[in-house]
């Protein structure tokens, strides 16, 4: 009986080679017989992403902490383990790559993003990372799969105006001029377009 070993699993194949030696009457004989077993090789791999915070309370300039961890959920070893994630403002990864993963086993990145004004007015911040692999099983077809993960924001739209009056003296009389003035804020989250004052 023989053991399958990763290298088996990782090679693809199990090759056996044995001799036989025997003595006729007319000297010796030998034999050879080789026998080779394809082992299941079943390459996976799989990325879970995740945000932190993940709330609705997000105020703009506020940091996200993103986490992917790409685990190997088959049978042979990968290799060249390779995360992208094209988020524009994300901080480079924090992680050692390329890598190679044996089964079972598992590598965590992580990265930064500053949540913008844009992200806030959309009312929510989608990001999707993806992870590229190979094995001997593959060598020239990566295996790729995605992850993705969103943040939504509560949007609080708010305007104020403080109107005030200026004028030259206490005693109004006929034909004297009021200056009125408008100041329009805005004191929500998101911006505010078409803002128009009427009077």
């Amino acid at each position: 009986t023989y053991t399958i070993t990763q290298d088996d699993l990782d090679n693809g194949k199990v090759v056996n080679v044995a001799d036989v030696t025997g003595i006729s009457p007319t000297g010796i004989v030998t034999g050879t017989g080789t026998t080779t077993t394809p082992p299941d090789q079943k390459p996976s791999v799989t990325m879970v992403k995740t945000a932190e915070p993940n709330s609705s309370t997000l105020s703009l300039g506020q940091t996200i902490t993103y986490t992917m961890v790409v685990t190997n959920d088959g049978n042979v070893t990968l290799s060249n383990v390779v995360i992208t994630d094209a988020l524009p403002g994300l901080s480079p990864l924090s992680c050692t790559q390329p890598i190679t993963l044996t089964p079972g086993a598992s590598n965590t990145c992580s990265a930064t993003y500053v949540v913008t004004q844009a992200d806030l007015d959309a009312g929510k911040i989608v990001n999707s990372a993806m992870v590229s692999v190979t094995s001997r099983v593959t060598p020239t077809s990566p295996i790729t799969t995605t992850s993705g993960v969103t943040v939504t924001t509560t949007q609080t739209p708010s305007l104020q105006m403080v109107k005030l009056a200026s004028y030259l003296s206490t005693d109004l009389a006929v034909g004297e001029k009021i200056t009125y003035t408008m100041v329009v804020t805005n004191n929500g989250n998101v911006t505010v377009k078409n803002v128009v004052i009427t009077d």
